[in-house]
């Protein structure tokens, strides 16, 4: 598919936008199998982003291009309507139960996109997790979340959440960053790395939620250092 009919298709999608927000792209990215694969294999964004309001987004064009080179557009009815007519339905194998089953089923296509989401997921995660600027920390919080909140997607165990106040010239900034994992030693890793960013605020909260349920809580305070409030899955050994 040419890089001008996925630019029409995002038009009619978004129309009278020149870019998309995390929330946006979430959306684009959730539905495409190749797109997908190609993000997490690349460990990172395949384009640039830019600021525009001072909120992080992504060129509609740019998107575009790389759709159309590495990923793939979320439908293809026409084509799906050609590989008929020329091979006729899907061939069927065999299970390992002896049943046959026809291959690329439904059911295998939207098991492996919500597989492939939530690894994205925790990819864009690992990456925000890792920007020095606090709006791209941001947007890579907000994609993460997108993909993780898209219908049909798997919840992640735990959700990570660092709260930062900093003071820049006399005006005292909010910063947050967000990180998603699965194990417990990946939690642990993520409480390392945002207390390490805490270490000039002013003062700092770092919060674990399992699903709707609080397992973790600390408070930074300058000068003070860190204080664990509340340590439900014996986190507090994260330093």
């Amino acid at each position: 598919m040419t890089p001008d009919l996925i630019l029409q298709h995002l038009q009619s999608q978004y129309p009278g936008q020149l870019v998309l927000y995390a929330g946006d792209l979430a959306k684009v990215l959730g539905k495409t199998e190749k797109a997908l694969a190609h993000l997490i294999a690349r460990g990172q964004l395949p384009f640039a982003l830019k600021t525009l309001g001072g909120r992080k987004c992504v060129d509609i064009f740019q998107l575009a291009e790389w759709l159309a080179r590495d990923g793939e557009e979320r439908s293809d009815p026409a084509g799906v309507a050609s590989r008929a007519r020329k091979g006729g339905a899907p061939k069927a194998q065999a299970a390992s139960d002896g049943a046959i089953k026809p291959r690329g089923s439904k059911s295998s296509i939207g098991g492996r996109l919500l597989e492939m989401r939530h690894r994205a997921a925790m990819t864009v995660s690992r990456i925000g997790s890792t920007s020095e600027d606090p709006a791209e920390a941001v947007f890579f919080g907000e994609l993460a979340a997108g993909l993780l909140a898209q219908p049909g997607a798997p919840a992640t165990n735990w959700t990570i959440t660092c709260v930062r106040w900093l003071r820049l010239d006399g005006v005292y900034l909010r910063q947050e960053s967000k990180g998603f994992a699965e194990r417990e030693g990946e939690v642990r890793s993520l409480i390392v790395s945002m207390r390490a960013e805490a270490r000039d605020a002013l003062q700092a909260t770092v919060v674990v939620r399992r699903g709707r349920h609080l397992d973790y809580r600390a408070f930074y305070l300058d000068c003070v250092g860190w204080t664990v409030l509340i340590d439900k899955a014996g986190f507090s050994g994260a330093g």
